[in-house]
C-alpha cells in the first residue's frame, strides 16, 4: 500500500511541476514561447523531426558521459541534457498556449490564463494515457515540443514577434480583448479633443 501511494504522489508531483514549468515559461518568456507556438502551427512535421534528432543526439551524448568513471565527465553529461530539457519546457509551454487557445474558442468568457492552464493539464495528462498516450501522444507532443523549442531558442534564425519598429503593428495597449481599436484619424472616428469640445459646447448651451 505504501508503494502504491508513493507512486501516486510521484505522478501527481510530476504533473504539477510540469504544468507549473509550462506556465512559468509562458509568463516570464512570452516571445520564445510564441515563436515556438508559431513554429508548431507552420511546421509541425519539421518540428517533430528536429526534436527527434536532437533528443537522440542529446540522449546518446548524455548516456555516454554518464557511463564514464570520472566525475567531471558525469557532470558534463548532466549538463549536456540541459539544452534538450530547456527546449522541451519551452515547446511544452507553446503546446499549452495552443491547446489553451482552442479551449478559449469553446469558452470565450473564460480567462486567458485559466485556458492556458487547462491546456497545460491537457498536454500533460494526455501523455499518461496507457498505450496510446505512452507510445503515440507522448512521443508526438514531446519531440514536436523539443523541435519547436530548439527553433525558438536558436539565435539568428527568426525575427522577434514584438519589435519596436514602425511596422510592428498596432500598439498592444490600444486593444480591448485583442481587438485593435481604430486610429483617432480614421474615417468616422473623431479625436478625443473634438469630442470633448462638442461636449463642452452642449453643456454651455444647456446652461
Amino acid at each position: 500500500m505504501a508503494n502504491v501511494l508513493g507512486v501516486m504522489w510521484t505522478v501527481v508531483g510530476w504533473i504539477l511541476t510540469q504544468v507549473g514549468a509550462m506556465l512559468l515559461m509562458g509568463l516570464l518568456f512570452p516571445n520564445p514561447v510564441r515563436r515556438a507556438e508559431r513554429r508548431i502551427l507552420e511546421r509541425p512535421g519539421r518540428s517533430f523531426a528536429t526534436g527527434l534528432v536532437f533528443w537522440v543526439f542529446s540522449a546518446f551524448l548524455t548516456i555516454s558521459l554518464l557511463q564514464a568513471k570520472a566525475a567531471p565527465a558525469q557532470i558534463l553529461g548532466w549538463l549536456c541534457a540541459g539544452p534538450m530539457l530547456a527546449c522541451s519546457i519551452f515547446g511544452g509551454a507553446a503546446l499549452a498556449r495552443l491547446a489553451g487557445s482552442r479551449i478559449r474558442e469553446e469558452a470565450p468568457a473564460a480567462p486567458r490564463l485559466l485556458c492556458v492552464m487547462g491546456g497545460a493539464f491537457c498536454v500533460t495528462l494526455a501523455g499518461l494515457l496507457p498505450v496510446i498516450g505512452w507510445f503515440v501522444i507522448l512521443p508526438l507532443s514531446g519531440f514536436t515540443a523539443i523541435g519547436a523549442g530548439l527553433w525558438a531558442l536558436a539565435p539568428g534564425r527568426h525575427r522577434t514577434l514584438i519589435s519596436e519598429g514602425p511596422d510592428s503593428g498596432p500598439d498592444p495597449a490600444a486593444t480591448i480583448i485583442g481587438i485593435p481599436l481604430p486610429e483617432p484619424g480614421a474615417a468616422g472616428v473623431r479625436p478625443a479633443s473634438a469630442a470633448r469640445g462638442n461636449w463642452d459646447g452642449d453643456a454651455r448651451l444647456q446652461n
